[in-house]
């Protein structure tokens, strides 16, 4: 896990071909499925070889983190 700011995010979005959806807001989170923005992006990584995104909300946060401690 890194951390980015607003540049490392566009870059992030650009490499995994995400931007035309988070632009429709078809990015949905992970956990509450819910669609997710520029500004709600938490993390955004590779399971299973499918691209996941994980959104900014304390719950899914926590869900996110009890996952890699395990």
């Amino acid at each position: 896990v890194k951390a980015m700011d607003a540049g490392g995010l566009e870059t992030t979005l650009r490499e995994f071909g995400l931007t035309a959806k988070i632009d429709r807001g078809e990015l949905k989170c992970k956990y509450c499925r819910q669609p997710v923005s520029r500004e709600m992006v938490y993390a955004v990584f590779r399971e299973s070889g499918a691209i996941k995104v994980v959104c900014s909300d304390p719950t899914c946060i926590g869900k996110l983190l009890e996952k890699w401690e395990s």
